[in-house]
């Protein structure tokens, strides 16, 4: 029979093992973390705000579209406190063409001529107008499908160029209501 102290040991000894494995794989599989630039949109709250602090955590160099003055700079303020990486903030309305290439020239600028993006995450979104459908109007859809549908197409037709440079990846967050449609949400289920 083993005794608690000798179980207590190995079971110390296989988590620093992994630990210490996983470090070393994560090393030699994504080398130069920090010259891999990755574009997030829909950083001013949620899940892209949230990844954008995260990609800086680990020294990912980040352009945050943001739409809001105040998103920005509450990102801006979060990530001082990092001491690590670095967030651009861009100002980005994914429903206007002109701010989509303004983010763009922004973004290109940034890099230089030679320098890519490793990454697009196409998050930003929105709920808009749900309910029953005789309470819709087409306006309803169509106001829902310019940020969640055609917003990831204006952005991702733009950045595809910074995208293949780097032999990167596009990335869109999605919702399971794509998949699974649930009562009233028509238009937000239909967009995504």
């Amino acid at each position: 029979m083993v005794c608690c102290t000798c179980l207590a040991v190995w079971v110390a000894l296989a988590t620093a093992a992994f630990f210490i494995v996983r470090h070393y794989l994560e090393k030699l599989l994504l080398p130069n973390l920090e010259q891999r630039h990755v574009f997030v949109t829909g950083c001013d709250t949620g899940f892209g705000h949230l990844l954008a602090l995260q990609l800086a955590k680990h020294n990912i160099p980040v352009f945050a579209g943001c739409f809001t003055e105040k998103g920005a700079e509450e990102l801006k303020k979060k990530a001082k406190s990092l001491n690590q990486g670095k967030i651009e903030t861009v100002q980005l309305d994914v429903t206007n063409q002109e701010s989509v290439d303004k983010a763009f020239d922004t973004v290109k600028k940034s890099l230089g001529s030679n320098k890519g993006l490793w990454a697009l995450v196409n998050n930003a979104g929105a709920i808009g107008t749900n309910g029953p459908d005789d309470w819709l109007t087409v306006a309803d859809y169509q106001n829902i499908m310019e940020p969640n549908a055609l917003g990831v197409i204006r952005v991702t037709q733009k950045f595809k160029s910074l995208v293949k440079m780097e032999k990167g990846r596009i990335i869109t967050v999605a919702s399971v209501a794509g998949r699974v449609p649930f009562a009233s949400a028509g238009p937000y289920c239909m967009s995504k």
